[in-house]
């Protein structure tokens, strides 16, 4: 059954990678990584006041 269809014309979306130099992707992982080790310090502060913890 031939319905006619030509999907080389739907237009999907294509998935693009940014391929950026050594030195560019290591500062944005470190910038990163950064970001994210300060967010998980505040989150176990939270916590540990929460709890009543006190850590030396």
């Amino acid at each position: 059954m031939d319905l006619g269809l030509n999907f080389d014309q739907c237009k999907f979306p294509k998935e693009e990678e940014e391929v950026l130099r050594p030195e560019e992707l290591l500062k944005q992982y470190h910038e990163k990584r950064t970001a994210l080790d300060a967010k998980i310090d505040q989150t176990l502060s939270e916590i540990q006041n929460m709890l009543g913890i006190t850590i030396d």
